[in-house]
C-alpha cells in the first residue's frame, strides 16, 4: 500500500478549536504590534486569520475582548521562552537577566502593552479588560523577577517596588524606541543592572518611634533619692521646660 492510501489521522474538537483560537489571537497580535490599535478591527483579523465572522464571535463576543485575550496570550508566550532561558543562565553566561527582561518588553509585548494604556484614557470598555489583566501582569512581572534574580533577593522588603521601578522604566525606554545595539542602550543595561544593589541593598535598620525617650530603649529614667515621678517646670525668663520633681511641685503649691 502507498502512503497515500493510509488513512488520515481524525482532527478532534478540542484541536480544531485550539488551532482557531490560536490563529485568531496571532492575527491579532500581529496587527496590533505592527498597525496599532486601531487598525486592529475584527474585520482584519478575520482577513489576517482566514476564519469567518462566525468562527471568531463564537470564541470572542466582542473586539475588546479579543485583544484583551491576544495581549494575555502574547504575554504568556514571551515569559515561557524567558524562564527558559532564565533557567540555562547559571550554565550559560552569555545573557543576564537584564538582558531577557528588556527583550521582554522591548518586544511585541512592551508596543502592545503601550498601545492599551494609551487606548484606557479614552475607551471604558477596554478599560474593563485592562484592569484585570494589569494585576495579572502585575503578579507574574514581580514572579519574572524573583526567577531571574533569585530568591534572595526576593527576601529582602523593597523588592516589590524594585519591581515596578524596574519594569515602568523598561516600558518608558520601550516608548522612546531606543535602538538596539545602540550607545543609549547600553547606557540603560548598566544602570538596569545596578538598580537591585540600590533599591534592593542591605535591609534597613528597624527604627524606633520617639528615640528621644529613654523608656523606648528599655531604661528606667533616673529619679532624685525620694522623688517621685518629674513633671515638667516651665523657666518664665527662657520660656524652656525643665523636669522637676512631683513632690517639689506640691510643696510648691
Amino acid at each position: 500500500m502507498g502512503a497515500d492510501s493510509l488513512p488520515r489521522r481524525r482532527i478532534s474538537q478540542r484541536e480544531r478549536r485550539e488551532t482557531a483560537e490560536r490563529k485568531l489571537l496571532e492575527a491579532t497580535v500581529a496587527i496590533l504590534t505592527d498597525r496599532g490599535y486601531a487598525a486592529t478591527t475584527t474585520l482584519e483579523v478575520q482577513k489576517q486569520s482566514g476564519l469567518s465572522r462566525g468562527v471568531l464571535l463564537h470564541y470572542y463576543s466582542s473586539r475588546s475582548e479579543l485583544i484583551a485575550a491576544a495581549v494575555r496570550h502574547l504575554y504568556a508566550t514571551r515569559i515561557d521562552d524567558v524562564r527558559v532561558h532564565a533557567a540555562q543562565l547559571e550554565t550559560e553566561k552569555g545573557e543576564d537577566w537584564v538582558t531577557l527582561l528588556w527583550q521582554v518588553f522591548s518586544g511585541p509585548l512592551g508596543r502592545a502593552s503601550l498601545e492599551l494604556l494609551a487606548v484606557a484614557r479614552h475607551d471604558a470598555e477596554m478599560t474593563d479588560y485592562l484592569v484585570p489583566l494589569e494585576r495579572e501582569f502585575g503578579r507574574a512581572n514581580l514572579a519574572l523577577c524573583r526567577t531571574l534574580l533569585g530568591e534572595e533577593r526576593a527576601a529582602h522588603p523593597r523588592f516589590r517596588e524594585f519591581c515596578v521601578v524596574l519594569v515602568t522604566s523598561m516600558l518608558g525606554a520601550a516608548a522612546r524606541t531606543v535602538v538596539a545595539g545602540s550607545a543609549e542602550e547600553e547606557r540603560l543595561l548598566r544602570t538596569w543592572r545596578r538598580l537591585p544593589t540600590s533599591t534592593s541593598g542591605p535591609r534597613p535598620e528597624p527604627t524606633i518611634r520617639n528615640s528621644r525617650s529613654a523608656g523606648a530603649a528599655g531604661r528606667v529614667p533616673p529619679t532624685r533619692a525620694g522623688c517621685g515621678p518629674r513633671r515638667p517646670r516651665v523657666d518664665a525668663s527662657t520660656g524652656t521646660t525643665a523636669p522637676r520633681c512631683a513632690t517639689s511641685v506640691r510643696a510648691a503649691g
